[in-house]
């Protein structure tokens, strides 16, 4: 039996191991702090910031710009619809008729008619250009030839107006004259013409056909494609019987293809020089036949 001083010994001894075992517990508390110091770190890392990034809110200003594109965007709609609109009108008003383009060089028998299927005007080559399935672009002037000047003398010859050939750029080629080349005009506009020697006229059309020849072939116009004709009626056949002989020549001497059309009686003409309806029908069947323009 343990006495009482004895006890009392045994129960310090088992406080001080229970105090001891107390304070070994309490250390590990103190020492898992750091452990415990992710709380912190957690806390750092918390979504505040992120939640903080309330830039996700910021979207709105962004989201703001989308009023501005709104005007942008309705702005370039009514521009489109004006410059859509011109532009159609502009492409149809220079829109090039059908098929290639068929030049035609010509004086009054030309000049004097319309490019309107149908119309009692319509003339002998715009017949031929629409059996070709061409568009035909007229350069005719009145009283002019290879030699004489039209307009009464205030006008061009045919070899003035060849710069139509690199304007044009046409497939084809059609000259169409003679009728004013046995004269020349004798001073300007309104002094009237006088006759001209045979042998000058002549070179006149020799001279016109090389420089016709060189402008076709600055454009790569086959030379056969180039058709030279020359309508007459009743009056004047003295004139023509050599007129047309030197014009085949100096064409087929250059690989023209030159197109021999009968006269015009009085029946087929308005004065024994020009063609009616009739007569531009006539021409253009002669014409058709002979050269074979249209295949």
């Amino acid at each position: 039996m343990l006495d009482a001083r004895a006890l009392t010994k045994n129960l310090i001894a088992v406080g001080a191991v229970t105090a001891g075992l107390f304070t070994v517990m309490t250390v590990p508390a103190i020492s898992d702090e750091p452990t415990a110091d992710p709380t912190p770190s957690a806390a750092v890392s918390t979504p505040a910031p992120t939640t903080e990034v309330e830039p996700s809110a910021e979207p709105e200003p962004t989201a703001e710009p989308t009023p501005t594109p709104a005007p942008t965007t309705s702005a370039p709609k009514p521009s489109p619809t004006p410059t859509a609109t011109a532009s159609k009108a502009a492409r149809a008003a220079s829109a090039p008729a059908p098929g290639e383009p068929l030049l035609v060089f010509g004086d009054s028998t030309s000049a004097w008619f319309s490019d309107q299927p149908g119309s009692p005007s319509q003339g002998w080559w715009s017949k031929v250009a629409a059996k070709a399935d061409m568009r035909a672009v007229l350069s005719a002037e009145s009283g002019s030839g290879m030699w004489a000047r039209g307009n009464k003398c205030g006008g061009t010859r045919f070899d003035q107006r060849l710069s139509e050939i690199a304007r044009i750029k046409p497939a084809k080629i059609i000259v169409a004259t003679g009728r004013n080349d046995y004269h020349r005009c004798r001073g300007g506009q309104g002094q009237g013409y006088v006759t001209s020697p045979r042998a000058q006229v002549e070179l006149a059309i020799s001279n016109y056909m090389t420089k016709l020849d060189k402008a076709r072939k600055a454009e790569g116009i086959p030379a056969n494609e180039v058709y030279v004709t020359t309508p007459w009626g009743t009056d004047g056949r003295s004139v023509h019987s050599w007129m047309w002989k030197a014009q085949k020549r100096e064409a087929e001497k250059r690989g023209f293809t030159y197109v021999t059309v009968r006269f015009l009686d009085d029946l087929f003409t308005l004065d024994k020089t020009h063609p009616n309806a009739l007569g531009n029908t006539k021409l253009a069947e002669d014409f058709l036949r002979v050269s074979k323009i249209a295949g």
